[in-house]
């Protein structure tokens, strides 16, 4: 009888609460996610020719897709294999700026052991 004094009087038990913030985070989750589709797909409309990831960075706007492979030789005269990335930065869709990057396949494992 007390739950039902509760809820007649408006006063969410502890389970409610939690529940409310629960079905809080997972409407901002939802949200969040639909943000990046639209991010993802204003991309695609104002850049025809991309096909790489984009988010909203650094007071800006940042783009990334692979760009191609380049062959070459590390210090000791072993050959190794580069992967080239075409990025774009710039606080608007039309003034990107874009520039590559090359990076060693060892250099992706580091990082994704790091994050």
């Amino acid at each position: 009888s007390n739950n039902n004094n509760n809820n007649n009087n408006n006063v969410k038990t502890k389970e409610e609460e939690e529940d409310d913030v629960k079905e809080k985070a997972q409407f901002q989750k939802e949200k969040d996610e639909s943000a990046w589709k639209a991010k993802q797909s204003d991309l695609t409309k104002k850049r025809q020719d991309f096909h790489g990831a984009v988010a909203y960075a650094y007071s800006g706007i940042f783009a990334w897709q692979m760009y191609g492979t380049a062959e070459n030789v590390d210090e000791f005269g072993n050959p190794y294999t580069e992967y080239l990335m075409r990025c774009q930065w710039g606080t608007t869709w039309e003034n990107m700026k874009p520039w590559i990057a090359a990076r060693r396949y060892k250099e992706f494992c580091f990082l994704d052991t790091q994050v």
